[in-house]
């Protein structure tokens, strides 16, 4: 998928969400653009996860709209196109089926985009090469290192070439080393596409072009440096 380098690939007007009579974000307006790269900060249980599940379709707002790559994700068509085609999701833990290869959980994540298997196994490959793991493709999730699983991850996201990706604390389980590798590798595989990454970590929320702080008062752009 390829569009115009200033494409608005990730629209929130006005959501809300709310637990019981709780508003865990509230009136959130923002729009990420293809090429950004948003760091999100924020205190413990401030809504930061739920913002990145409400941009993957996870979690439905009370109110207002979300659109990822166009699609209106209130809407079921639209959604399930959103989920099969515009989105890749990253976790603090890599989440691979343990009784499964390394390609096997690859393959796993473009279950839903109807893809045939000679293209699926193409793909799996060229992910799996691109964050180098070809060679541990057959092995299991628990014969990997941390940061090989996380790897694995990384390439079960791409592999399904999402146009935007989300990152909830993805090197929370990793050494300082083996995370700053991580990130690196998923910057660098972000090229083209938009970024959001969840973090408790100053450092790498300094990585970022943009910078959101979620908090009391909403959901607010700190910065803005060059790419």
């Amino acid at each position: 998928m390829n569009g115009a380098p200033d494409e608005a690939l990730v629209e929130l007007d006005a959501v809300t969400v709310r637990y019981r009579d709780e508003a865990i974000l509230e009136g959130v307006t923002h729009s990420v653009h293809r090429g950004d790269y948003v760091t999100v900060t924020g205190r413990s249980g401030a809504g930061k996860s739920t913002l990145l599940n409400v941009i993957a379709g996870t979690v439905f707002p009370s109110a207002g709209t979300v659109r990822v790559c166009g699609h209106d994700l209130g809407r079921s068509g639209p959604r399930t196109q959103a989920h099969r085609y515009a989105i890749g999701y990253l976790f603090q833990s890599a989440h691979l089926v343990s009784w499964m290869s390394v390609a096997e959980n690859v393959l796993l994540g473009m279950r839903y985009q109807r893809v045939d298997r000679a293209e699926g196994r193409r793909r799996t490959g060229e992910a799996l090469e691109a964050v180098g793991l070809a060679h541990r493709m057959d092995h299991r999730p628990t014969q990997l290192s941390g940061g090989e699983r996380q790897r694995a991850a990384l390439a079960r996201a791409i592999a399904r070439d999402p146009q935007v990706i989300l990152a909830d604390e993805p090197t929370g389980n990793l050494d300082a080393a083996t995370g700053s590798s991580i990130i690196e590798l998923i910057e660098s595989l972000s090229a083209g596409r938009c970024l959001i990454v969840v973090t408790h970590d100053e450092a790498l929320a300094a990585r970022g072009t943009r910078r959101w702080t979620v908090g009391e008062l909403g959901v607010h752009e700190l910065t803005r440096t060059a790419p």
